[in-house]
């Protein structure tokens, strides 16, 4: 089975990539300092922000039997243990399970939360929290197959890095918790059955005998 590892690093010792003999490893590096091999980012929007630059930059080319593990610059403070990378066969998010309120944790950091169900709004066709609180594995590491990532249209992924594109901002934490809604679940996202429609559509249609495309 063909594999990639795409880890979206900072200043973070990478050298523990150079024991995954499983798969193609990318680093991005958004740290100030030099990897050999890296592909520099801005510091900007988090590990989501990483992630939706690969998708990106390769949805054409992404392989729906591929298996792309997208981990941060040190999984392991996350709960990720080396051995379940090396041994993970199939789509599956790592770390341990929290629990939280769906509208956003309030602490210290949120005072007032976090406007996650307000995101979901936005993007998807129904609620993804069916209860008060959702499970979710801090960190956003896991691993989807390809065919995951092509089920939602480039347009999709396109969308939510308008919002990942300053250091620190509230949809990077916002995203560490949705990806599962994201990847690993069957709900029907906004741009992508507009995207459908909007093939059907124009699919051998003319205005005034120009191509409507």
């Amino acid at each position: 089975m063909d594999k990639k590892i795409i880890v979206a690093r900072y200043s973070e010792d990478v050298s523990w990539t150079k024991h995954l003999d499983f798969g193609q490893v990318i680093i991005y590096n958004k740290g100030q300092d030099e990897i050999r091999g890296a592909i520099p980012l801005p510091n900007v929007g988090r590990e989501s922000g990483t992630y939706l630059r690969f998708i990106i930059d390769n949805y054409e080319n992404i392989n729906a039997s591929t298996l792309y593990f997208f981990l941060q610059g040190n999984p392991f403070e996350h709960g990720v243990s080396f051995e379940v990378l090396q041994k993970c066969e199939h789509p599956e998010y790592f770390g341990k399970r929290y629990s939280e309120p769906a509208m956003g944790i309030y602490n210290k950091y949120f005072p007032v939360g976090f406007p996650s169900s307000k995101f979901c709004d936005m993007i998807f066709l129904e609620d993804p929290f069916k209860s008060e609180y959702i499970e979710i594995k801090y960190g956003a590491n896991f691993c989807a197959s390809g065919k995951m990532i092509k089920k939602r249209c480039k347009n999709f992924y396109l969308f939510l890095s308008t919002y990942l594109e300053t250091l620190n901002p509230i949809e990077g934490h916002i995203m560490e918790r949705i990806w599962s809604f994201i990847l690993f679940t069957d709900i029907k996202d906004k741009m992508t059955e507009y995207s459908k429609l909007r093939k059907a559509f124009i699919k051998g249609s003319t205005w005034g005998g120009i191509k409507i495309d």
